[in-house]
């Protein structure tokens, strides 16, 4: 054990929950080596960890995280996103949550006054004693050790999280005993289609969920949801791979993972009254969907194009692509016989609509 972990463990075992963090990593080594080390320039690397660990979380639920964002604002972001929000005076642990706000900004008063590398200082200011850095570290435990106890608590977004495979076997294991996957070459668009049909598997070379999981995050999530108590339903989610430019590390797509019929209030919500009435025309009669279940499809098909829409989507190919195979994904997994053509006419039908500004 480090001398930095022995007064501060907190920040090991922010290290340790992110072993593959390797920017959080670095400065974590840099941190311990400051401080066994002249110990100048602690403070700074204290405030910059702290707010390196709120940002990880923000972005490991998909939350977009703000240019000049204070580091009091990331950690409350942060504890909100975890569950721990400030319910002014509600509940008893507000006045924890307001102290460790204090201690946030009564450190970022410190680095400006006396941290000897913030903003540029004079060359004769003092070192920092070493009563004061122990207060800063203490300070800093503090702050860590209710953001990562609150961080144990909760599950990861699988849409967003950068944790790896590994960390999620009991998932995998769900997919894996229930999910069959066929493959098939698509000539004409040069594309290797592998489809996972959720039913039992009898004979399995590789491991559905770790493609899944690297290749397609989203038809990760889709497969999961569809697994209603472990009871093998229908089709439920079809890769299409463009080779040979594969990139298992793309940024996932924004799928969502909407099992009712939600409200949508998005920049789409003009067009859910004429979906709602045009989804129909899609499936065979009778309608094989409850009047709940159609909304909750018209509610994912919303989100998912709301999504994958960028400005100039109406003009790009390839855009208009992944928006088909989503659609294509959505609708498979309400078990519609010749859901391809149905999400060709789906996109041709949003294509028409001109109540959205796309911009």
């Amino acid at each position: 054990m480090n001398e930095l972990d022995a007064i501060a463990p907190a920040f090991r075992r922010a290290r340790d929950h992110w072993p593959h963090a390797a920017n959080l990593v670095a400065h974590y080594n840099d941190l311990a080596t400051t401080y066994a080390g002249n110990q100048h320039s602690l403070i700074e690397l204290i405030k910059s960890f702290i707010e390196t660990v709120c940002v990880t979380v923000l972005m490991d639920y998909g939350q977009e995280i703000p240019s000049k964002a204070k580091t009091t604002g990331l950690l409350t972001r942060a504890l909100e996103q975890l569950g721990l929000k400030n319910t002014r005076g509600a509940s008893r642990f507000d006045k924890v949550l307001a102290a460790h706000n204090q201690l946030v900004d009564a450190l970022t008063h410190m680095r400006n006054q006396e941290g000897p590398v913030a903003h540029g200082k004079d060359g004769y200011l003092d070192a920092l004693s070493e009563n004061h850095v122990r207060v800063y570290l203490l300070s800093a435990d503090a702050i860590l050790s209710l953001l990562l106890g609150a961080l144990d608590g909760v599950e990861p977004n699988l849409q967003h999280t950068r944790e790896p495979y590994e960390r999620f076997e009991h998932l995998h294991a769900r997919i894996d005993a229930s999910v069959r996957c066929d493959a098939e070459w698509e000539d004409d668009a040069d594309l290797l289609v592998l489809r996972f049909t959720t039913e039992a598997l009898e004979d399995v070379r590789f491991r559905p969920s770790e493609i899944l999981f690297h290749l397609d995050r989203p038809a990760y999530v889709a497969v999961l949801d569809s697994l209603v108590m472990g009871e093998p339903v229908g089709e439920a989610a079809a890769l299409r791979i463009t080779l040979p430019s594969l990139d298992p590390w793309r940024k996932p797509e924004s799928v969502g993972r909407i099992t009712s019929a939600e409200a949508y209030d998005g920049r789409l919500s003009v067009l859910s009254g004429p979906l709602l009435s045009f989804l129909p025309d899609l499936f065979p009669r009778p309608l094989p969907l409850s009047g709940e279940a159609l909304s909750a499809l018209s509610t994912a098909l919303l989100a998912e194009l709301d999504a994958l829409a960028v400005v100039d989507w109406l003009d790009r190919e390839s855009v208009k692509s992944r928006i088909r195979v989503a659609f294509k994904r959505r609708l498979r997994a309400t078990g519609l016989q010749g859901a391809d053509s149905a999400a060709k006419r789906l996109l041709q039908w949003f294509e028409h609509q001109d109540e959205v500004d796309w911009s």
